[in-house]
C-alpha cells in the first residue's frame, strides 16, 4: 500500500518511475516515441541539408524548403509532446503522415531514375529517404496510440 502525498499536489511516482520524465527501460512507452519524433525531424532537415549540398539546381532549393517545413513541423510536434504528451505525438503523427502520403507521389521519378533517367539526379532517392523516415514515424505513432487506447481501456475498466 502506497503511503499519501506529503502535501496536497505533490505527484507520487509508481515505485519503479523513480521519479524520471519516462521510466528507465521504456521501449514501447512514449518516451521512445518522443525520441523517435526529435530524431526524424532532425533527419528530415538533415536530408533537406545533404540536397542543398549534393544538388545544384532550384530542385535542392525546393527539397530544403520541404525538409525544413515538415523536420520543423515534426520537432514542433516533439516540443509540444513534452507538455501535453499525447497531444504532441499524434500531432507529429499526422504530419508524419502527410509527409508519407506526400513523398507517394515521388514513386514515378523513383522509377524513372532506376530505368536511367538522370535528369533530376539524386532528388528522388532523398524524397526517397523521407518517405521511409515519415512511414516508420507514421508506423511506431500508430502503435503507441494503440497500446495507450488498450492502457486506458484495461485500466478503467
Amino acid at each position: 500500500m502506497t503511503k499519501p502525498p506529503a502535501f496536497p499536489g505533490q505527484v507520487e511516482f509508481p515505485p519503479n518511475h523513480r521519479g524520471r520524465a519516462c521510466p528507465a527501460r521504456s521501449t514501447g512507452s512514449a518516451c521512445g516515441v518522443r525520441f523517435h519524433i526529435f530524431f526524424s525531424g532532425f533527419a528530415v532537415i538533415g536530408l533537406g541539408l545533404a540536397a542543398q549540398r549534393v544538388l545544384a539546381s532550384a530542385e535542392a532549393t525546393n527539397l530544403l524548403v520541404g525538409a525544413l517545413t515538415l523536420g520543423g513541423a515534426l520537432v514542433i510536434g516533439g516540443l509540444f509532446s513534452l507538455k501535453m504528451k499525447w497531444h504532441g505525438i499524434a500531432g507529429a503523427g499526422v504530419v508524419a503522415l502527410m509527409g508519407f502520403a506526400r513523398g507517394l507521389g515521388n514513386i514515378p521519378d523513383l522509377v524513372n531514375l532506376w530505368a536511367g533517367d538522370r535528369s533530376r539526379g539524386g532528388a528522388p532517392l532523398i524524397e526517397l529517404g523521407v518517405t521511409l523516415i515519415c512511414l516508420m514515424l507514421v508506423l511506431r505513432t500508430a502503435a503507441a496510440l494503440m497500446r495507450e487506447r488498450a492502457r486506458r481501456l484495461t485500466d478503467d475498466g
